[in-house]
């Protein structure tokens, strides 16, 4: 990922989920100057599809994995329980996306000390959504 000024900077964000607290955090990115609400992802289908059309995001991918592999998000907002924070957060990491995880970061320190190794490994920044 190249680095660019934080004048400069434009992400493309996507949801890991469709859960409800995503209705606090779609506004503020669809209000952002530098932030472009581009997927939702779901395990089904059909319920990323009818998030997609509720909150005009263009894209809807019935898999998590799909929106990780999708080279136009760069930023990975996970709503997801709890205990697939670690996983997930890990994933997106590694897929090369910035990461905001909705609190708390994992269910133990192992597992927050492994998202923040794949963070660093990966060059990415990994936020918990605690004041945000």
């Amino acid at each position: 990922m190249t680095a660019v000024s934080r004048s400069e900077a434009f992400l493309r964000w996507g949801l890991l989920s469709t859960a409800r607290i995503n209705r606090l955090v779609i506004p503020s990115i669809h209000a952002a100057e530098r932030a472009e609400l581009v997927g939702v992802a779901s395990r089904s289908q059909e319920r990323a599809e009818a998030c997609a059309a509720e909150w005009d995001i263009p894209r809807a991918y019935g898999s998590y994995q799909s929106l990780l592999d999708d080279p136009g998000v760069d930023v990975i907002y996970i709503s997801l329980p709890n205990s697939l924070h670690a996983e997930w957060a890990v994933r997106a990491a590694a897929a090369g996306k910035h990461v905001l995880c909705e609190k708390p970061l994992a269910v133990n320190a192992a597992a927050c000390d492994e998202i923040i190794a794949a963070g660093e490994a990966a060059g990415v920044v990994v936020i918990e959504a605690v004041m945000y």
